[in-house]
């Protein structure tokens, strides 16, 4: 794993090791051996399970998160980002912003908040229900998802 983990850390994703016939050919068989990409997005994946699955199937994996009100994706990590426990930038269709929730002592001034989507996958409201949709768009257009979520510190601008 160690030697693995070095090499996706150095940015090399492969699958033709000495470690990936010795050790994790058998995982790489029990998903048919062909693998060349992933996309995880239905819920947030442990950072070791992340890693150990790269390392094991030796093939891009990328993390996202969004929702179906969005057409999925509002954000993806970026090919060749090794780190593992966050869901990358916005995807370039949508504008993010975090807006306060004080209740819950997020506040958007300390890089947390509600996550607030814009742009041109989402949607325009919940059909036949306009007392749903002007619970879920506010009146600027923004998609209030009531996820919380916080900018890191790499993608803060």
């Amino acid at each position: 794993m160690r030697a693995k983990e070095a090499e996706i850390k150095k940015g090399i994703i492969r699958n033709n090791s000495i470690w990936d016939k010795l050790v994790f050919s058998k995982i790489k068989e029990s998903t048919g051996g062909r693998v060349r990409l992933m996309v995880v997005g239905s819920a947030p994946l442990a950072g070791n399970v992340l890693t150990f699955t790269r390392c094991a199937l030796g093939c891009l994996i990328v993390e996202g998160y969004g929702q179906t009100e969005c057409c999925a994706p509002i954000t993806l990590t970026v090919q060749g980002d090794h780190v593992p426990e966050h869901v990358g930038p916005p995807v370039p269709c949508c504008c993010i912003k975090l807006v306060d929730v004080p209740e819950m002592e997020y506040y958007a001034k300390k890089n947390q908040g509600e996550v607030c989507v814009k742009g041109t996958n989402v949607f325009v409201g919940y059909f036949k229900d306009p007392e749903r949709t002007a619970q879920a768009i506010d009146e600027f257009g923004w998609h209030h998802t009531g996820d919380v979520g916080m900018w890191l510190p790499n993608w803060n601008t």
